[in-house]
């Protein structure tokens, strides 16, 4: 039986415009929003704060859930549970990739 895994993500709005990341991956190009697993313990808000934090080193408020889907992993040896939130950065926030080790495959686009 396959694992099942609960996630988050965010939907960062910004001055009218929606914040996604750009992931080169084997030569093509993944557009996904900042997120992750929430660990043992947390709830989704808490995972949803860290996971932030840790990809863009901002902080976020969370306005509200904009759903909950969910999918099999692409090798199908787990299902994934994700909870989607529209947030917005707080105030006087810059994003500082220089932190993360993967930001240099990282591209931030406010579309």
């Amino acid at each position: 039986m396959p694992k099942v895994i609960s996630s988050v993500k965010a939907l960062i709005l910004h001055k009218g415009k929606y914040l996604f990341l750009k992931e080169e991956f084997h030569k093509n190009d993944i557009w996904d929003l900042p997120g992750g697993k929430i660990e043992y313990g947390e709830t989704p808000y808490n995972a949803l704060h860290r996971e932030v934090k840790e990809e863009l080193n901002i902080e976020i408020e969370i306005e509200k859930s904009i759903g909950v889907w969910w999918f099999f992993s692409k090798n199908n040896k787990h299902e994934v549970i994700c909870h989607t939130f529209l947030c917005k950065p707080k105030k006087g926030f810059t994003i500082d990739l220089t932190h993360n080790p993967a930001a240099e495959n990282i591209f931030l686009i406010f579309g």
